[in-house]
């Protein structure tokens, strides 16, 4: 008796677990059963907006709506408060709600390529947020606005930045960070506080001078510099022990840091479209002989 109680519990768990598995990708089939859909994927099906039937999936955890055309989200969505992965990049959308805040297990939003321009202040009470992509939208920060502190990858490329905004330095769990393709000058002292940082992607910028407290971020494995105004690289970036790519080409450079060789775990360098001497790359490559060297 046991033994067939035992096998109709696993046969009940194996169930449970393939439904919670399941993604619907039909609004008419998904219709049938309201409370068993889990995750919905309605990427690119040429929607104008947002389907009112979706109001009636009260166990929602993960929504994807990417590549259509929706402009506004109804207030009625953040009334689906079991959401963790939000997928809405690619579509028109000019707002977000205070009522974002309700999504309290949220782990994954991503807005990228529509035209939000202001977040609300009630974002950061979203506290188990681990990864928020706003590429391409034209957006202004408030010296008010900041995001819960969980955050270990966000994308600002593409959103017309002048600068690093200073929420960004109050991130101290962020192990990946994009800012590329934006208007930033400068790297400024705070980065220092992201003493978690992995990966920095600031290409495509003005950047012309770069703190010498980058040499802090003992974690940074990749750094992306390439194609800005760099005429110089601080000699700090030497105690970037964990450095393992660092690209640098298309700047100003004529020449590099005697320290980089101190880089030990460095295994790509792109160093092309400078102005760096012939003799300083032969020096670099014969001091660094793991790393491989574009020039």
């Amino acid at each position: 008796m046991r033994n067939i109680l035992f096998v109709i519990i696993i046969l009940f768990s194996m169930t449970m677990n393939a439904q919670d598995d399941y993604v619907y990708f039909d609004l008419s089939e998904a219709s049938k059963n309201p409370l068993n859909v889990i995750h919905l994927n309605l990427h690119n099906k040429e929607l104008k907006n947002f389907p009112e039937i979706i109001s009636r999936f009260k166990n929602l955890k993960s929504i994807d709506l990417s590549e259509n055309y929706i402009t506004v989200i109804p207030d009625w969505f953040y009334n689906l408060v079991n959401i963790e992965y939000i997928e809405f990049s690619m579509n028109n959308i000019v707002s977000i709600s205070p009522s974002i805040s309700n999504f309290k297990n949220l782990k994954e939003l991503n807005l990228a390529g529509n035209k939000v321009q202001t977040l609300p202040l009630s974002l950061k009470n979203c506290k188990n947020l681990i990864k928020i992509d706003l590429a391409g939208n034209n957006l202004n920060f408030t010296p008010a606005f900041e995001l819960p502190k969980s955050i270990k990858y966000i994308s600002l490329s593409n959103c017309n930045l002048q600068k690093i905004p200073d929420f960004v330095f109050k991130l101290d769990s962020v192990k990946e960070l994009l800012l590329n393709n934006n208007k930033i000058n400068y790297i400024q002292k705070d980065i220092e506080k992201l003493l978690f940082l992995e990966k920095f992607y600031v290409h495509e910028n003005n950047i012309s001078k770069i703190s010498p407290e980058i040499g802090k971020l003992l974690n940074l494995k990749e750094l992306f510099l390439n194609g800005n105004k760099l005429m110089s690289i601080p000699s700090s970036i030497s105690n970037l022990n964990n450095l393992e790519k660092l690209y640098i080409y298309q700047n100003n450079l004529s020449y590099l840091p005697p320290e980089i060789i101190n880089i030990k775990n460095l295994k790509l360098l792109i160093i092309s479209d400078n102005n760096i001497e012939k003799t300083d790359i032969i020096m670099i490559i014969n001091r660094l002989p793991q790393c491989k060297v574009i020039y």
